[in-house]
C-alpha cells in the first residue's frame, strides 16, 4: 500500500498509523524543517503518479485545490474536516470518476459508537457537547484566520459533532433541520495569553467564531450541539442522552483514539469497489457541508 500525506502538522498522526500498517509513505509540506519528501504536491505526483490513499491535512482554504490536483492519482483522497468551502466545491469534487473523495469522519469509528447508535433513537433529547476550558488552537495562526479557515469552532469542532449526529440517527439524519442557532466570537487575540493547544501568535489574526450552538429537530428527537474552544469552565466533551428531561446516560468523548483513525482508513480501503458505501459517504458529507454553509 502506498499513501501520500500532505501537511505534516496533523499529518504526523497518519504517518504514524501508516508506518504501523507497513505502508510506503510519501510526505509533502512547504515547511522544510518538518523534513517532508517534497515541498510541493505536483513534484510529488510527478515522482509518484499513483497512490492507494492520500490525506490532505493543510489549512482549510487549500483543501479544494490540493484535492483537485490528486484527481486520477489516488484511489481515495481523505480530506480533513471541514472538507471544502461549500457544497458547490464538494459536488464538483465528487463528480470526479477517477478518484473517490471523502471527508474524514474518524469519530464514527470510536469503540462505543455501536452503544450510542442503539440508544440514540430511543432518546427524546441528545446533547452533543465539545466545550473546552481553554483549547483555542494556536491563536493568531491560520486556525483563527477566517480567510484561511472559513470559520473557527464552526469549521473545527462542529463537523465532528455532525458526524456523530449521523451515526446516532443513521436512517434519518437528512431529515434534521436547524431551528435555532447562536454563533459567537467571545474572545479576542489579546485575551489569549495561553492555550492548551499550540502557541499564541501575538501579532496574528483572530476573527472567527469560538462558540457555536445549534438546535436540530428530527423525526424522533431534538439534538443540541454545543461547541466551544474556550469557556473558562470545566471541560464538557461528551454525549448526554435524555428521556424526557431526565438524563439517561452520558458518554465521555475526549480526543479521538488512533485506533479509530486506522479503522476508518481500513474500512474505506475494504469498500473501495462498493458503490453503495461511497454513495452513503457522499450523502453524509453533503449533509455536513450543507449544515455548515446554511446554518453558520
Amino acid at each position: 500500500m502506498k499513501t501520500l500525506i500532505v501537511g505534516l502538522g496533523f499529518g504526523q498522526l497518519y504517518k504514524k498509523i501508516y508506518e504501523s500498517m507497513g505502508a510506503e509513505i510519501i510526505t509533502v509540506d512547504t515547511d522544510q524543517s518538518k523534513k517532508p519528501d517534497f515541498v510541493e504536491i505536483t513534484t510529488a505526483i510527478d515522482a509518484h503518479p499513483q497512490f492507494d490513499t492520500a490525506h490532505i491535512c493543510t489549512p482549510n482554504r487549500t483543501h479544494f485545490a490540493l484535492a483537485k490536483a490528486l484527481s486520477g492519482h489516488s484511489k481515495i483522497v481523505f480530506i480533513e474536516k471541514p472538507g471544502v468551502q461549500n457544497v458547490a466545491q464538494w459536488t464538483a469534487l465528487t463528480h470526479d470518476k477517477k478518484t473517490k473523495y471523502v471527508m474524514t469522519k474518524n469519530n464514527q469509528y470510536r469503540d462505543n459508537i455501536g452503544d450510542m447508535t442503539n440508544l440514540g433513537h430511543k432518546m427524546s433529547i441528545i446533547d452533543l457537547n465539545w466545550k473546552n476550558n481553554n483549547r483555542i488552537p494556536s491563536p493568531g495562526t491560520w486556525f483563527t484566520n477566517k480567510h484561511l479557515a472559513f470559520g473557527g469552532v464552526s469549521r473545527d469542532l462542529l463537523p465532528h459533532m455532525l458526524s456523530l449526529l449521523i451515526v446516532l440517527s443513521p436512517t434519518d439524519y437528512e431529515k434534521y433541520n436547524v431551528i435555532d442557532k447562536k454563533v459567537e466570537q467571545r474572545y479576542r487575540l489579546e485575551d489569549c495569553t495561553d492555550t492548551d493547544y499550540g502557541q499564541v501568535k501575538e501579532d496574528g489574526i483572530y476573527d472567527v467564531d469560538d462558540n457555536v450552538y445549534l438546535k436540530l429537530v428530527g423525526p424522533n428527537n431534538v439534538i443540541n450541539i454545543h461547541t466551544a474552544w474556550r469557556t473558562d469552565e470545566e471541560d464538557d466533551i461528551a454525549v448526554h442522552m435524555y428521556k424526557g428531561k431526565i438524563k439517561f446516560r452520558s458518554y465521555a468523548l475526549g480526543l479521538c483514539p488512533e485506533e479509530a483513525y486506522q479503522s476508518m482508513i481500513e474500512n474505506h480501503i475494504k469498500n473501495l469497489n462498493n458503490e453503495e458505501f461511497w454513495k452513503e459517504q457522499n450523502k453524509q458529507d453533503l449533509f455536513i457541508h450543507t449544515v455548515l454553509e446554511n446554518a453558520i
